[in-house]
């Protein structure tokens, strides 16, 4: 946690996809499934360290036997539904495709409002039977969105529909003329998610102040946005969506903090830095686990891929592939079913492993000094 606890590429994230190991994920948690890995890794170790010496039998019978309760402890908990379906909405999820050299272009502007208009004007919009929400990614628009004339801002994107809303990404400005990272309700649902944690050098220049010479040198002197304070749920009295912003969602903390209100999980963002190389994939599979952590349905919504439904044991039901090059629009729309609950890690959080891990520092330590002490 000394760099901010960015935890990008643990290795428990590779359980996502471990039918032995699943069943863990929602009462464990990312830090949880990375132990568990190792410890198995560790007890394997062990075991063909004491195939070698048979004289070790009890140290063979117990690392066999913690390994069969492991694996058979699994079945049971995959079985258990931690989270219970509340509703069905329909969900749109939009990948732009606008590459980022244009995005930020007032030719970039006027080419996603028109793909914004072009999207609302389609006829399966009109007649709706179900409640529809339009899903886009992280800054869809580049210009700069007064918070205190929010309510303009809505009206002027979509007109009353007591059955259609959308969640889009934009820059929003504060009286105060503070500049934060936003995803904002519109139509039939409403709220305002900030962005929290911000990208060094991407979102703002850490330590700006000190070094303010030096980077007017290298043409970083620019405005910087802020994180923002509130972490208010998008909605209505159906929908219920706890939101995080591009890299945010490997937070493992993102989405307790409303884990007891939240009926579905949001990941708006711009994967456009990473290219075609492994950033998009591996940013969908935390996003992944994060469902499956929470038993919730999670959708993401990125400007050039990889868009996604990942459904509540964190398998992809549809997806959009990146389309760096392609300019245009591509879409899904796939039925979500709304979950409430919680899991027993969005309960508890990581506190449990933290205390195992202090319990185990102890008797390593009391085991180690009779070690010492016998030596002696």
């Amino acid at each position: 946690f000394l760099f901010t606890g960015f935890p990008w590429l643990y290795i428990g994230y590779t359980s996502v996809d471990n039918f032995l190991l699943q069943g863990y994920i929602p009462v464990l948690g990312i830090f949880g499934m990375s132990f568990l890995i190792v410890l198995i890794s560790q007890i394997f170790l062990s075991l063909l360290g004491n195939l070698k010496d048979l004289t070790q039998r009890k140290s063979l019978y117990l690392s066999s036997f913690i390994l069969i309760i492991i694996f058979i402890g699994n079945q049971p908990l995959e079985n258990i539904n931690w989270t219970k379906s509340t509703g069905k909405i329909s969900a749109i999820v939009v990948q732009p495709n606008i590459d980022i050299k244009e995005k930020w272009t007032q030719k970039g502007l006027n080419k996603i409002e028109s793909a914004i208009e072009k999207k609302l004007s389609q006829n399966p919009l009109q007649n709706l039977t179900q409640p529809t929400v339009i899903f886009w990614p992280e800054v869809t628009l580049t210009s700069l969105i007064q918070k205190n004339r929010i309510d303009e801002f809505r009206n002027s994107i979509l007109d009353e529909n007591n059955m259609l809303g959308m969640v889009m990404g934009a820059l929003s400005e504060t009286k105060s003329e503070e500049i934060n990272n936003s995803l904002i309700g519109i139509g039939n649902i409403s709220g305002i998610y900030d962005k929290k944690f911000l990208v060094p050098f991407g979102e703002y220049i850490p330590f700006s102040g000190f070094f303010s010479a030096l980077f007017d040198f290298f043409n970083f002197n620019r405005p910087q946005i802020l994180p923002g304070i509130e972490n208010n749920l998008i909605g209505d009295n159906l929908i219920k969506i706890s939101s995080a912003i591009c890299y945010e969602i490997a937070y493992q903390n993102i989405f307790l903090s409303n884990s007891k209100k939240t009926n579905i999980l949001f990941n708006a963002s711009n994967d456009n830095w990473f290219g075609t190389g492994l950033g998009p994939h591996q940013h969908l599979q935390i996003a992944r686990f994060r469902a499956a952590e929470h038993q919730k349905y999670l959708v993401r919504s990125t400007s050039t891929g990889i868009s996604a439904l990942i459904n509540h044991h964190g398998q992809i039901v549809k997806k959009i592939k990146t389309s760096i090059n392609e300019n245009e629009l591509e879409s899904f729309q796939e039925d979500v079913i709304l979950k409430s609950g919680q899991t027993p890690y969005a309960n508890f959080g990581k506190k449990p492993f933290l205390f195992i891990l202090v319990i185990i520092f102890f008797i390593s330590a009391i085991l180690k000094f009779r070690r010492d002490e016998s030596f002696i």
